[in-house]
Order: structure tokens, then sequence, then C-alpha cells
């Protein structure tokens, strides 16, 4: 009876029969709208539809059921209220997730909204600032030009006189060459022509760095007028550390460092203090200007931060009065610095942190007053200058100076931990590799508090690191060279350094050096692992004669400050020290002479040649143990001409030729102590892809094994001759 009620909507609907509707599309209707409708109702939703499943769900949904139901009850006569229908829980909950959905990710977008208008409030911030920043440095330069158009009026005027009162800078304009004679005779420029022709003549080649070979040759004439170099060379090259020109600043910095360091050499007796007031006061501004400016970004930054750490250098290695503050502000200057990636910025910051932790954080720096600086910071401690490692200028200079204002020299600063904890831990290469160098570098009272956790932290750095994405042998190179710095400035309770190194921490130290002797790791840049070799031969042979006291009224090997704090000779736990290291010496000395003798019939020539030149040093020195077959060790190595059987080259430049170098080494083979290690060398020298080594390598071999094959040829005839005249006489 409820057929006829939407007929007018479809005349095909009325003549439809619930025949007509197939069971599919019940069934599918059923799967949209749930289980809970009986099939009749179903089939007269898709009779009322014309069959169409899809207008079947969305009057189900609008209400359609309730409709029927009020048409069957009341004839037709008034639908139901589409609110009245009863809708299934899944189709809710299908609903109610779909409207969940959409709430989050309305909310996501929310955030994304909120993060970028922060964003923006950001840049527009920064950029206000970059325009107030250009204001000023347009308005500096506008005041720097108007002040140099002043003084270039007034030395028109001074150069006039009184013959041209009227029409001084006229007469510029009409010769433009007086001005440049003007400029290039002027009491600046005249000294840094003389510092530059002392330096040339003292100095001798120029150096790779021209702003520190300036600052050199300035620093050479700067005694010659220390008035005015106080007054005014130094007062101006503070204020053209803040140029504009990247060179100006630059140049300005390093040859206010090194002017400084000259002066108060010549002049007050190494000591800052003795400086006016006012220089000192601009002196220390520099460096929180310089960075107050963030003049270490952008391009010409690398090179601000080694003139920078050169000028801590000088500050600390003359005794600048500090107080706690600065001193712990320049150490946080110089933390930048020492993790850089570039090396020579690396090493410029080690070096003045050798400098600045001997005048202000070392208990001998402690007292006030203007004493003389006991580290020179030339030679190895300018290691950015001269491109050369920190282990060179390692001995203690902390106890000759005066920690300029006495307070920071106090400092309960653990420098130990603050270099030894993020060398073990953080991922950071560059990071590493000058945290190793910074370990080396501290005073003896900051390495003797905490030896022990020092040397592990090293050692464990001189190991290749378990994750292969985190090795890097420039901090296993550094942390070698770093051990024998540390050894040297700490000594041996052995040779009776009182709170130095004991027997197994320096057995573990040397330890370390010979496992780096086995260091072959390669990348894309060749075999790297030969880094971490060389150090370790430069480190070996100081190692061990650090361990043995020099004799009396000569100056020890290692360095003679070192030598000259020693005690008298040991006592008590001393003396068992000193006979525990005594009797492993013998061992060490073998061990090394077996590492070196494979390094020097390695591939690589500059190994070599270094290998023989510590094989060498080893088997002349007198106070070590001899190692076994030490002379015919000293007929391949040691050049003896008095010596007819010797085969040692004269000079050990020879060793860098293959076609020399085999030939000369090849008897090792001959030795049963260094058989296996020469075997090693040369087996990777002979399979290696440089012609003259793989030929001058082979040819060394076949040579060996042919002699061999022939003595042994001879001794079984001698032999047979032997037990054939045995045979006769019987």
């Amino acid at each position: 009876f409820f057929f006829d009620a939407d007929s007018h909507l479809d005349p095909a609907i009325g003549s439809m029969l619930p025949s007509d509707v197939s069971d599919d599309d019940v069934e599918t209707l059923r799967s949209i709208v749930g289980d809970d409708l009986p099939e009749s109702t179903l089939r007269a939703l898709l009779l009322r539809s014309g069959g169409d499943v899809t207008a079947a769900a969305n009057s189900f949904f609008d209400g359609g059921v309730a409709t029927l139901s009020a048409m069957e009850e009341g004839g037709g006569a008034s639908p139901a209220q589409p609110g009245a229908c009863s809708v299934g829980d899944d189709v809710l909950s299908t609903l109610f997730k779909t409207l969940e959905d959409q709430g989050k990710k309305l909310a996501e977008r929310d955030q994304q909204l909120d993060m970028a208008t922060r964003v923006c409030e950001e840049l527009v911030k920064r950029l206000r600032e970059t325009e107030r920043t250009l204001a000023s440095a347009d308005a500096e330069r506008a005041e720097r030009k108007e002040q140099r158009s002043e003084v270039e009026v007034q030395t028109e005027g001074s150069m006039v006189g009184d013959a041209d009162p009227a029409g001084g800078s006229g007469l510029f304009a009409r010769y433009p060459l007086l001005r440049l004679a003007s400029h290039l005779f002027s009491p600046l420029q005249m000294l840094l022509w003389l510092g530059g022709l002392v330096g040339g003549v003292v100095v001798g080649a120029p150096r790779l760095d021209s702003h520190a070979g300036e600052g050199e040759a300035a620093a050479r004439a700067a005694p010659l007028a220390p008035e005015w170099t106080v007054e005014v060379m130094l007062p101006a090259l503070c204020k053209r550390a803040l140029s504009l020109d990247l060179k100006e600043r630059t140049g300005a910095v390093h040859m206010a460092a090194e002017v400084l360091l000259a002066l108060c050499r010549a002049r007050h007796a190494g000591s800052g203090a003795a400086l006016p007031p006012e220089l000192r006061k601009a002196i220390s501004g520099v460096v929180p200007a310089v960075e107050k400016a963030r003049l270490y970004r952008g391009r010409g930054g690398e090179a601000m931060r080694g003139a920078v750490c050169r000028m801590l250098e000088v500050c600390a290695a003359v005794r600048m009065p500090c107080g706690p503050k600065a001193a712990l502000r320049s150490l946080a200057s110089l933390d930048d610095s020492i993790k850089h990636p570039t090396e020579q910025i690396s090493l410029a910051a080690v070096a003045a942190l050798r400098q600045l932790s001997r005048a202000y954080f070392s208990e001998g720096g402690g007292s006030t007053g203007g004493g003389s600086a006991g580290g020179s910071t030339g030679g190895g401690s300018r290691a950015a200058g001269s491109g050369q490692g920190a282990g060179g200028g390692g001995e203690d200079a902390g106890g000759g100076g005066a920690a300029g204002g006495g307070e920071a020299g106090q400092a309960p600063l653990d420098l130990v931990a603050r270099y030894a904890i993020p060398l073990g831990k953080d991922p950071n290469a560059g990071l590493r590799r000058g945290h190793a160098l910074a370990l080396g570098a501290l005073p003896s009272p900051q390495l003797r508090a905490s030896l022990p956790a020092a040397v592990e932290a090293l050692v464990q750095a001189s190991r290749p690191e378990a994750v292969a994405e985190l090795r890097d042998p420039e901090t296993r190179r550094n942390a070698i060279s770093a051990l024998v710095e540390l050894s040297q400035t700490a000594g041996l309770v052995a040779t009776g350094s009182e709170g130095g190194l004991t027997t197994p921490l320096f057995l573990e130290i040397f330890e370390a050096c010979l496992d780096a002797f086995g260091d072959y790791q390669t990348d894309n840049r060749g075999d790297v692992g030969s880094w971490v070799r060389e150090a370790a031969m430069h480190a070996a042979l100081p190692l061990l004669r650090l361990a043995t006291p020099p004799e009396h009224g000569a100056p020890g090997s290692i360095g003679d400050s070192h030598a000259a704090q020693l005690s008298p000779p040991p006592e008590g736990e001393a003396e068992a020290e000193a006979e525990a290291l005594q009797a492993a010496l013998p061992s060490l000395c073998q061990r090394l002479a077996a590492a070196l003798s494979q390094q020097a019939v390695e591939k690589i020539d500059r190994v070599r040649e270094l290998a023989a030149v510590s094989l060498s040093a080893l088997l002349s020195e007198k106070r070590l143990p001899a190692v076994a077959r030490a002379l015919e060790l000293r007929r391949i190595f040691v050049h003896d001409p008095s010596d007819s059987t010797c085969t040692a080259p004269a000079t050990s430049a020879d060793f860098l030729v293959p076609a020399v170098c085999f030939g000369v080494t090849a008897p090792l083979l001959a030795l049963s102590e260094y058989r296996l290690p020469a075997l090693r060398g040369l087996s990777v020298s002979a399979g290696g892809l440089t012609e003259s080594t793989l030929r001058g390598a082979r040819a060394a071999l076949d040579k060996h094994l042919t002699g061999a094959r022939s003595s042994r040829d001879r001794a079984r005839s001698s032999r047979d001759r032997a037990r054939s005249s045995r045979d006769r006489a019987r």
C-alpha cells in the first residue's frame, strides 16, 4: 500500500514489485546500513528508491525507515520525523571516528600555523636587528671617513707649513705623489719597513701566514721605540681590530699580539703588569669586542679565530692581570676554537690553552705581581704558525710566572674532566681531536690531580673506535702526541717526580704507543693509519728516555726544565717504582726495535725514513738497555765509515729510495728476532701499487732467498762431505 507514496518521483517506481529487487542489492544495502533491519524493510527501501542502492542508503540515513513505518501504520498520512530513526552502532562509531580524525587534522594544521607565525616573527626580529647593525656600521664608516679626512687635512697643513699657509690642500691636489709619500714615510709605516728588513735578515724565508710574518717583523722593531709603541702603535692596533676590512682587522690582532710579547720581553722582564693601565684595558678588551661583533662568522672567520687565539696566548704568556671571570671567558672562547675542524685553528687554540692554564688555572701561578712569564710562546707553543703538533713544547711553564691578579690561579676548576669526559663520549671528530691535544697541554698541578683519568682517556682515544663510522685517525694521532706531552709534564715517580706517573701508568702509555704501530686503517685518502704510526715513532724514544734519569751534570734528553725539577735519588715507594721500571725496560726496548724494523721496510717512503732514523737513535742511546743483535742492526742502520762491514746509507734520505732501502734492510730477514716483522713489512711493500717500491721489495726478497738457498746447499754439501769422510775412516 506504500509503494504509491513516492510514485510521483519516477513513473517506473509505481510499477515495480518486491520480486523485482535482487538479493544482491539487498545484501549490499544490508552491509551498508547494518544487520538490524529486516529484509522486507530493506526491499521496501530499494523499491522506494527504484532499485538504487546508494539512494536507498541515503534514504535510510535521512529517516526513510521512520517514514515507511509511519506510512505503514497510518496509511501514508503522516511521515515520521527523521530524528526518530534508529541507526546502527557500527555506523555511529564510523561517523564518530571520522569526526575525530578530522578534528586531529585541524589541530595539526593549527599547530603548523602557530609555528609558521613564530618563525615569521623571529625572521622579522632578526631582519630588524640586521637593519640596525647595518645602520650602525654605516654610521661608523662615515665617522671613520670624517676622521681620516681630518687627519689628511692636518698632515697636509703640517707638511706645507709657513710656505703655503692657505693653499696646503691645493699643493696635494697639484702633486698627488706628495700624499703617497706622506703615507709611505709615516712613523708606523717606517717601523713596519724596518721590522720587515730585520725580520727578513734574521728569520730568512718568508712565512706562509703573511699576517703572522708581518707581526713578527714589527715585533723585532718595536723595542727600538718603546714609548711610541706604547702610546701610539698598540692603541691604534687595538682600534683597528674591529675594522670592516678583514685583512686589516686580522693583521691588527696578529701584530698587536707579537708587538706586545716582544715589548714585554725586552722592556718589562716578560710581565704585562708593568704596562700602563689604559693600554692593559684596551688590550684586554680586544677579544671580547671581537666576539661581541661576531667577527668569527662569515668569510674570514677562521683567520680571525687564529688571530684571537694568538692574542690570548700572548696575554697569558706575559701574565696580563686577569680576574677569575675574565679567565673563564677566555677559556670558553678557546674551547670553541679547540673543537674547530680546521687543524691550524685547533692547534692555535691548544697553544693558547697551554699558556692560559699555566697562568690562571695552575696552583704554581697564584702569586701576584709582575713576575716573569715562565713559558715561551715561540717555537713549539706556536703550533698554528709553524704547523707542528702540540707535543713539542710541553714543559711546565706555570711555576715561574705570575697569574695576574692572583685570584684566577686558585679557581677550583677541574680541567682534566672538562676535556676527558667529552673525549670518550662525543661523536664530533673535531672535538675529540682538539680535546686530546688539550689534555696534553694542561699544567702539572691540573694533571697530577686527576692523572689516572687523563691517561685512561688518552689511551682509549689512541685505539680504534668500536663503531667503524666514528673511527678518526687524527684523533688517535693527537692522543699519542698528547700522551708524550703529558708524561713529560707530569714526570715519573720512578725518576723522582713526586705525584707523577706510576710505573703501571707509564707501562700502559707505552703499550698504547706500541699498539699504534699496528694501525693500518685506510679510507679514500689512502693509508691514514700511517699518521698514527708516525706519531708512535715520534713518541716511543722520548718515552724511553723519560724512564731513564739523566746523568749527573748532563742535560736531560727530554727537557732541561724537567730534569732540573728532579728530586734526590728515590727512596721507599719511589725506589720500588724505579726497580719495576728498570726490570720492564729491556722488554720495551726489544719490542720497539722489532716494531721499527717492520716500519723500516714499509711501502711508504717517509715512514721508512722515520723508522730508520728512530731505530738508529735507539741503537745509539747509551742509557737504554741494549737490544738483541745490536751489532748487526748497527751495521744496517747506523753509518760508521770506520767499519768495513757496515752497509748503512750515509744519510737517512737514502731510505726514501726503494732501490737502495730494500737492498740495505734485506739482511733483517737473516736475524731470527726480526725476521717475522721484516717479512710483514716486505710483504706489504712487494704487494703494493707503486712500481718502484714493488720492484725494490721483490728484488730484495729474491736476493735474500737465493742467498739463503745457496747457504743451505753449501751447508748440506759440507755435511755430506763430513759424513763421507767419517764413513771412509771407519
